[in-house]
C-alpha cells in the first residue's frame, strides 16, 4: 500500500531490519543518523521524498533493493559514516542538484548492482561537504550503469575543508556502462 510518515521521515533505531515490501510505496524516507548495524531492504518503491535517504554518524548501515522514483536532492547519501552499502539500488530522478549517491566524508563505502538514472552527478565522492567533515577513504563503486541528464557519471573531489587538509584515498570504481552523458 501507500505510506506516508508524518513529518515524512521514517524513525529508524540501532539494530533494526526495515523491510520494505514489493507492494509498498512510501512517500517519504529513512533518515538513519547517529545509529549502528541497521538494514533497510526490499522491493518497494520510495516515491517523491522530499529530501534524501542520508546515512549520517552512523555505522554498518545496508541499503538495498529499493527504488526511488524522483527523489528532490538525491537518492542515497553518506556523510561522516562508516560501513554503509548500498546495493541493487535502482534510482530515477528530475530535479536540480538531483545526484544519485553523493559520499561525503565517509570510509568504507560499497555501492554495488545499481541503476543510477540522475539529473546531476550519478556518484560524487567529496571529503568535507555539507554535513560530512573529514576525509573519505575506501569507496567501492563497482557492476552499476550510470545514466547522468546535465552533469557526471563520476565525479570526484572538489568540495573540501579550507582549514584542515581532507583526504581523498583509495577510490575503485569496476565495471560501470555510462549510457549516457551530456556534461554542457
Amino acid at each position: 500500500g501507500l505510506h506516508a510518515p508524518p513529518g515524512g521521515v521514517f524513525p529508524v533505531k540501532s539494530g533494526q531490519t526495515i523491510y520494505v515490501d514489493g507492494g509498498a510505496i512510501l512517500q517519504g524516507t529513512f533518515k538513519p543518523e547517529k545509529v549502528e548495524n541497521v538494514r533497510i531492504i526490499g522491493r518497494g518503491i520510495i516515491d517523491r521524498p522530499a529530501d534524501q535517504l542520508v546515512v549520517q554518524d552512523s555505522k554498518n548501515v545496508t541499503v538495498e533493493g529499493l527504488t526511488f522514483l524522483t527523489p528532490k536532492h538525491g537518492t542515497i547519501a553518506c556523510a561522516s559514516s562508516s560501513n554503509r552499502t548500498f546495493k541493487d539500488i535502482k534510482t530515477l530522478s528530475n530535479g536540480s542538484w538531483a545526484d544519485g549517491v553523493p559520499v561525503f566524508a565517509c570510509s568504507d563505502v560499497t555501492v554495488a548492482r545499481t541503476f543510477i538514472r540522475t539529473s546531476d552527478d550519478s556518484v560524487a565522492v567529496y571529503a568535507t561537504r555539507k554535513l560530512g567533515v573529514g576525509d573519505t577513504r575506501r569507496v567501492r563503486v563497482r557492476d552499476s550503469i550510470f545514466w547522468p541528464d546535465v552533469a557526471h557519471a563520476v565525479f570526484i573531489g572538489l568540495h573540501g575543508d579550507t582549514k584542515a587538509r581532507n583526504v581523498l584515498e583509495d577510490l575503485r570504481f569496476e565495471n560501470i556502462d555510462i549510457l549516457g552523458l551530456d556534461e554542457d
